[in-house]
This record gives C-alpha cells, structure tokens and sequence, in this order.
C-alpha cells in the first residue's frame, strides 16, 4: 500500500529477534489532514528518513547515540575538466569542514 501526508507519530517494537520471540514492529501513523491515525505492524522496519534518521531511532531508545551529522553547503558547477567522471575527492579543510567534488 501507498499512502501520502502520513507521519509517523509512534514506534514501539517487542520481541527479541531470535527464532522463538521474531521482532515485530508496531507503527503508529497519523494522516496529517484528517487527524486520523492508524497502526501498521511489520516485521521488517527500513529507515529511510535521511537526516531525520536519528529522531526516528530516538523512538525506540531514547538513549540512542546520534549517527547523523547533518550538513548544509553550497553547490558549485565546474567545467568537467576540473573533476573526471571516474573520480571524486574528499578534501578537508583546517576547521573542520569537508569540500566534496563529485562529477555527474
């Protein structure tokens, strides 16, 4: 099923993953237009939220470490000569910051 304008409200998970106690996931959603809220149970949960990640993860252990480091910049377009096709560079810099040069 596909569904638009839902949001996750609450993630609750029981279970310990081994054979005889399979992880099950319970995913409360709200319909960001009409207040509704459903629940969908899974026993498989991607996270694909981006560098919402952590604030995901966060429902389930609140004491989770943050593993996203989210980062804004400015894009640059260059000649193809200043970076190949078959080639990317990561250069850092002395405060801390990193230029990434990927060609597309």
């Amino acid at each position: 099923a596909v569904v638009n304008h839902y949001r996750l409200a609450r993630l609750e998970s029981e279970g310990s993953g081994d054979a005889s106690k399979p992880v099950l996931h319970r995913c409360i959603v709200k319909d960001a237009i009409t207040g509704t809220e459903h629940t969908i149970y899974a026993k498989t949960l991607v996270n694909a939220t981006g560098p919402f990640s952590d604030s995901v993860r966060e429902m389930l252990d609140a004491d989770h470490k943050p593993l996203v480091r989210p980062s804004h910049g400015t894009h640059i377009t260059l000649p193809a000569k200043y970076a190949p096709k078959d080639r990317a560079m990561l250069i850092p810099s002395s405060d801390g910051r990193v230029l990434f040069c990927i060609s597309y």
